[in-house]
């Protein structure tokens, strides 16, 4: 790789990085928890999803221990109630 390219692999690369903090703002700014929830759970289910007949299963461990945080939440306990208010057919917590 030439030394012209780096430059330009560093712009794209801050890029990303940019367009990827950004859209964590506004979702901060402009959506609630549940919202951020259903976005963080079809994240996790596109990139760690195994196909089942009822749909994806996304493995426990994933979605049980960081989701306060993640999601800026200041409990987890909220992360719980509004996982509870999905509809049960959406999201099974078996």
């Amino acid at each position: 790789m030439s030394i012209r390219a780096w430059p330009w692999m560093c712009l794209h690369v801050l890029a990303h990085r940019m367009r990827a903090y950004n859209e964590r703002i506004s979702d901060l700014v402009f959506m609630d928890i549940p919202g951020r929830l259903a976005k963080t759970l079809l994240s996790l289910a596109s990139r760690f999803g195994d196909p089942v007949q009822a749909g994806l299963k996304v493995p426990h461990d994933l979605i049980s221990g960081g989701n306060g945080p993640a999601g800026r939440a200041p409990r987890v306990t909220r992360w719980n109630k509004a996982l509870r208010g999905f509809r049960p057919s959406w999201v099974d917590r078996a």
